[in-house]
């Protein structure tokens, strides 16, 4: 069994600020709590941008668990991860606006 990736951000401070203005920025529709993290639905029209925002953060942030899912509504994005993870995971909650 691996190791888990470490609880840790590849990107220094102000790369967090930009992703997190970049994240702020995207057209959601509501936010809410899940049992192990958040969902955000967000405008259909954004989906290349939520995919792609999904990409990178999943890049530098290994130990997040991201799926996107298009439905009737919009474009759903689940984020969890480890309980260790929950600071990070509600402050994407807070970015969405519905913190």
């Amino acid at each position: 069994m691996s190791e888990p990736p470490p609880i840790a951000c590849s990107l220094d401070a102000q790369g967090m600020a930009e992703r997190g203005g970049e994240f702020a920025s995207l057209p959601a529709l509501s936010a809410t709590r899940t049992a192990r993290g958040i969902s955000v639905l967000f405008t259909r029209d954004s989906e290349d941008a939520v995919r792609d925002f999904v990409r990178r953060e999943s890049e530098c942030c290994p130990f997040l668990d991201f799926a996107v899912a298009v439905e009737d509504a919009g474009v759903r994005l689940d984020v969890d991860g480890p309980d260790d993870a929950r600071p990070i995971i509600e402050a994407f909650l807070d970015l969405a606006g519905a913190g």
